[in-house]
């Protein structure tokens, strides 16, 4: 029998596979910018390490701290891959994270087909692929969107396992949960999201839900993380002890209260998109009326909000601890629109409701674009002008003269890992001071480095400094001591 082209699955999936295509070309649109967006700090913390596995191995993450086993190697792995297949860029380093992204999507899509109904999961899929933050920072290089990818896996192998008699999936849901938390620590706050799906559809077989099953998949899991935070600890105890206690994370009622005030009134619409956002606000009723059925999404949509309280001023500086949230919330906005849609178009012909939900989607993808230029895209071009307005003719001209000039290895200070990846990258003659200035001006004084490369305003005291150290301008933001 000859298979038709309409029964073919790629045909049955063929409006999903143009959404993610989609997705696709918006995440392209920067991919080869330089480290110098909105989390450019990340970005080029978290591409060091890999790029210093060709020297050090693969086993041997060195970054701007040095050897730092804080964070566990399978974005480290999975971005060095990249480098060696093609070669070392910032759109290679980006590239782990965008293909997460898109498989997340067809997750949440699955997801919502089966917590809602399949109109839902169109929608929710289509937000999730234009919102401007799930845009930005799922093609970013951090650990949020793999471990995002794994959160979702884990919850559709769940939800596989409450609908089958087969432990496959049991087994497979706790395996990408133990990754999610492998890749990122934090991403134990889904656990309660996952638990909703074990206690609101899997006990519904009482030969599925026992206890020893349940503590499996809550404790088994955390193995791997604890495994390796104990191979951290006992190889650079301080520098672990000062990755999980951080002292500039002051927890009181008044930091709190302003971390969830920016999270809510500022950060949130902005990697929602505004439509999204007064969506989910005039939306509440309808969420509101169906907690159970929406229990998952509602959870997974929330429960980020605890990272905000144990953390709130590294929340301020990193506004992306509500990424997994925003595919909960992309859904939830789908489902809201469907019903809102469903009630508007009743006697409506067929024709007219195709005509409408094109509009309405070509309004989705305007407006998100817009989201995505101001601040996103604005961000790259305004950080450009930056560096012009210093002299500079492209970004960090300066620390790349010193890479391709320091042939000896000579010691090198720089202030960002922005700097370090693109003046040598190596912490062993690359030494990164992060808002240190007393490190900064006493190795300037003291003519430690041969090379120095600073990249914010420098004050006449500082200029002073160089100068009355012995450093001669070789570049815009480029000091080298005379000969």
């Amino acid at each position: 029998m000859v298979m038709k082209p309409q029964d073919s699955v790629l045909w049955k999936n063929r409006w999903l596979l143009l959404i993610i295509i989609l997705a696709l070309f918006l995440r392209l649109i920067d991919i080869r910018q330089p480290y110098i967006g909105l989390s450019s700090w990340n970005e080029a913390h978290y591409s060091l390490a890999p790029l210093n596995y060709f020297k050090y191995g693969r086993l041997m993450p060195m970054n701007d701290y040095g050897l730092d086993l804080s964070t566990t190697p399978l974005l480290y792995w999975a971005i060095y891959a990249s480098y060696w297949l093609f070669g070392v860029s910032e759109w290679a380093a980006r590239l782990p994270s965008l293909i997460s992204g898109l498989i997340s999507l067809f997750l949440i899509f699955r997801l919502a087909e089966r917590t809602c109904d399949r109109d839902t999961a169109y929608l929710g899929t289509v937000i999730a692929a234009t919102m401007p933050g799930i845009v930005y920072f799922s093609r970013s290089v951090q650990l949020e969107s793999m471990t995002t990818m794994f959160a979702l896996a884990a919850a559709l192998a769940l939800f596989n396992y409450a609908d089958s008699d087969s432990d496959k999936w049991f087994w497979a849901s706790a395996a990408f949960l133990s990754l999610a938390i492998f890749v990122k620590y934090t991403s134990i706050v889904i656990v309660p999201a996952l638990l909703w799906i074990w206690f609101y559809y899997v006990k519904q077989s009482k030969l599925k839900a026992n206890h020893v099953k349940l503590a499996a998949y809550v404790v088994l899991p955390l193995l791997p993380s604890l495994l390796w935070i104990y191979y951290g600890a006992t190889v650079t105890p301080v520098f672990m002890k000062s990755y999980f206690f951080r002292p500039t994370d002051y927890v009181s009622l008044a930091s709190i209260s302003h971390s969830l005030s920016r999270a809510f009134f500022e950060f949130l619409p902005i990697n929602l998109g505004r439509l999204q956002f007064y969506l989910l606000i005039s939306g509440i009723p309808i969420l509101a009326a169906n907690i159970k059925k929406q229990g998952f999404f509602l959870l997974l949509g929330t429960t980020w909000l605890a990272l905000v309280i144990k953390y709130p001023q590294t929340y301020i500086n990193n506004w992306y601890y509500d990424y997994t949230a925003l595919y909960a919330f992309a859904v939830l906005s789908g489902y809201i629109l469907s019903v809102v849609l469903r009630s508007l178009t009743q006697g409506v012909s067929e024709r007219n409701k195709k005509t409408a939900l094109s509009l309405l989607l070509i309004v989705i993808l305007l407006v998100n674009a817009q989201g995505y230029y101001t601040p996103f895209h604005t961000y790259f071009t305004d950080a450009r002008a930056d560096f012009q307005a210093a002299g500079e003719p492209e970004p960090f001209y300066s620390a790349r003269l010193i890479a391709e000039q320091n042939t000896g290895h000579k010691p090198v200070m720089v202030a960002w890992p922005s700097t370090m990846y693109y003046a040598g990258a190596d912490p062993a003659y690359v030494s990164a001071f992060h808002f240190q200035d007393d490190k900064i001006e006493s190795g300037i004084a003291e003519g430690r480095y041969e090379y120095v490369a600073l990249y914010y305003p420098l004050t006449k005291e500082l200029a002073e400094l160089l100068d009355g150290s012995g450093y001669e301008k070789i570049a815009p933001r480029a000091w080298r001591k005379k000969s």
